[in-house]
């Protein structure tokens, strides 16, 4: 496979202490998972009476509505205290899971001018659920040919995202899908 073949490289050089383009892609980028779910943008209230809202990728309410279980989970782990948050996340709607991957807004306050490194390190991390996971983001090769080996039908590539670039611009990621 092309990509593993690039990712053994990038890693091998990062090790051997290389520097360059190799070195600059393994300190300013990290890479996660891409999932073939329904990515949908959640609005969380502070306020435990005004339901959660769930956006398709078009900018409309999704159909499904959030289960009861999984309200009260998002709510529990996301604890807003205030206004409004809002999160980018994949959504396995047969299971009724959800992994989180972006805070777009956090109790009212937009997060474009922060770059991705610091809205990922917002995210709840140390938590369990049976319904919520926080992507991990990787850093090196042997992560993400790990990530790439992974046999879930779901599990669809990686993503690459610029740490330092801030906002939500496309223009700061690179999609990697597996075959």
């Amino acid at each position: 496979m092309r990509v593993q073949a690039e990712a053994e490289d990038l890693g091998a050089g990062a090790r051997r202490g290389d520097t360059g383009p190799r070195t600059t892609l393994t300190s300013a980028w990290a890479f996660a998972s891409t999932y073939r779910l329904d990515r949908r943008l959640r609005h969380v209230p502070a306020d435990p009476k005004t339901p959660i809202l769930v956006f398709n990728r078009q900018g409309d309410l999704h159909k499904k509505a959030v289960s009861p279980a999984l309200d009260a989970e998002i709510r529990r782990v996301l604890a807003p205290q205030a206004d409004w948050s809002a999160i980018d996340a994949e959504w396995l709607k047969a299971d009724d899971r959800v992994f989180l991957f972006d805070f777009l807004k956090r109790e009212g306050r937009s997060l474009e001018t922060m770059p991705y490194e610091e809205r990922w390190a917002l995210l709840p991390r140390v938590y369990r659920s049976p319904f919520l996971e926080t992507l991990e983001i990787f850093r090196t090769a042997d992560k993400c040919l790990e990530a790439l080996a992974r046999t879930e039908t779901w599990v669809e590539g990686l993503v690459f995202k610029s740490l330092k670039a801030p906002g939500f611009s496309d223009a700061s990621v690179v999609r990697c899908r597996k075959r």
